[in-house]
């Protein structure tokens, strides 16, 4: 959130500059009121949506790094649990995966998953996960092994990636 401030707030600072740019090269008297206003009514717009496409151009970022680089493991589905959003059922798969070399266990979430007519997980106890080599934390449930896609919604109602 505190990104979105500051991003939001260098915005309306260069709108408000270019009205003061505007009111100096001899512009009427009430365009720096009327930049100002606009500038101050962008800013809890800009406070709303910035932190949502920062969060979602990160992890899109993150699944295209770790479908290039990622190392392919098989983890035991755990759980399926589904929540309600905007009319939409969405699935998320838990599955945990024990890290030999490590002696670690590693307990994953996957992204929204729609839950399409004839979806059938109940027989399914291994899912594949793209973890990154350098650090396990660092993962992507990969649900195209079931011949789905990621939900277009988030868990919170908001917009997410296809």
């Amino acid at each position: 959130m505190r990104a979105a401030f500051w991003v939001g707030l260098v915005a309306c600072a260069a709108l408000a500059a270019g009205g003061l740019l505007l009111f100096h090269a001899g512009a009427s008297p009430v365009v720096l009121p009327v930049v100002g206003l606009i500038a101050i009514a962008l800013l809890p717009i800009a406070a709303l949506l910035v932190p949502g496409v920062l969060k979602t151009r990160r992890r899109l970022r993150t699944i295209a790094y770790l479908k290039a680089h990622g190392r392919r493991i098989e983890a035991t589905i755990t759980n399926v649990s589904s929540r309600t959003v905007r009319w939409h059922t969405l699935l998320f798969i838990t599955c945990q995966w024990a890290d030999a070399r490590a002696s670690l266990t590693y307990t994953y979430v996957s992204d929204p998953i729609w839950d399409t007519p004839g979806l059938d997980l109940a027989g399914k106890t291994q899912v594949d996960v793209l973890v990154d080599p350098e650090d396990p934390l660092r993962a992507y449930v990969d649900p195209g092994a079931y011949g789905l896609a990621p939900s277009p919604v988030s868990p919170d109602g908001s917009a997410s990636y296809a």
